[in-house]
This record gives C-alpha cells, structure tokens and sequence, in this order.
C-alpha cells in the first residue's frame, strides 16, 4: 500500500475524517476531492500530533516537505519573535520550493493540534503513478502552487517575510 516513510501519529480512518475537514474548509480545495481521492491522499500523507512551542520546520532547514494544518494553529518565528498565527486549513512549507530550497523562519505549534506531512518525495511517487486520483491530487498541489503566486502577486511584494505562505 502507498504510504508517508514518517509515521503517523493517527489511524487511516482519522487521518480521513481530518482531511476530510481541512478539504471542506479550503476555499481552493472545495469540490475537488470525493471520498476515494481523500484516502488516496491521506495515504500519502503522515499527521502528527503537535504541541504549543514543538518545532515543525526549523529556520535554515532544507526543504523537504509540505504541512497541511488540520487543527489548531503555527506560528512562524525569527529571531525569536512569533510573526502571525495560521489557523487551521492553510498549507505551510513550499515557499521555500520558490526561493532558496531554506525555510526561512523556524514554524511553532501555537496551540496543540495536527499537521498532515506529505514530503517531495511522496509528491514524486504521486507523479509517477499512473493512478487517475494521483493525477488529480498533483493537480491540487498545482492549485497550491498557484494560489501562492497569485497571493504574492497581490501583495505586489513577493514572498512573505518568513518564507511561509498560507493559502488564504
């Protein structure tokens, strides 16, 4: 079976149930994922438990993954300060994928809850797979992509100070 290399802190069935929720809460996933394509997903992907202060991407750090924030809320922090709160329902840690290959902040639990991991290398196999529901799962990470430009361009500044950029 298709699976994250990192372990996962919850069951297939809940890793489901929260996806299923973060799905339903992201104006640019709304729709696109029946139930089928959802445990595809989840399949790729491992939720892990965090607490207020744990680290989940660490400033300097390569690149190596994408987190979905499936409950609670992170901080980004420099230099010890924390910049904002990113709630439930964002994506955090590709930004890196557009500048330097570094994450540019340390990213803080703020509250407890779950982050959903799925690294590049699960995003490549996802790639390679002649699967109708990978392609259409590559087809959302394209979507992530595209809303992080977009907002940027917004912003007409580029790329948020930290490096990490919700999908709001």
């Amino acid at each position: 079976p298709l699976q994250n290399v990192l372990a996962s802190h919850v069951s297939l069935v809940q890793a489901v149930q929260m996806l299923r929720a973060f799905v339903a809460q992201c104006p640019w996933l709304a729709g696109l994922l029946d139930l089928r394509e959802v445990v595809l997903f989840a399949r790729f992907l491992a939720v892990i438990r965090y607490g207020v202060g744990d680290v989940i991407m660490r400033e300097g750090q390569t690149a190596s993954f994408v987190a979905l924030v499936l409950e609670g809320e992170l901080s980004p922090v420099v230099d010890g300060k924390p910049l904002r709160r990113i709630p439930a329902a964002h994506a955090v840690g590709y930004a890196a994928l557009f500048q330097s290959g570094e994450r540019e902040a340390d990213l803080r639990g703020a509250s407890n809850g779950y982050v959903a991991v799925i690294s590049y290398v699960e995003i490549t196999q996802l790639a390679r797979s002649d699967n109708p529901g990978a392609t259409k799962l590559l087809g959302v990470f394209a979507r992530l992509m595209h809303a992080h430009v977009m907002q940027a361009d917004r912003e007409q500044r580029g790329f948020h100070e930290d490096g990490e950029l919700s999908s709001e």
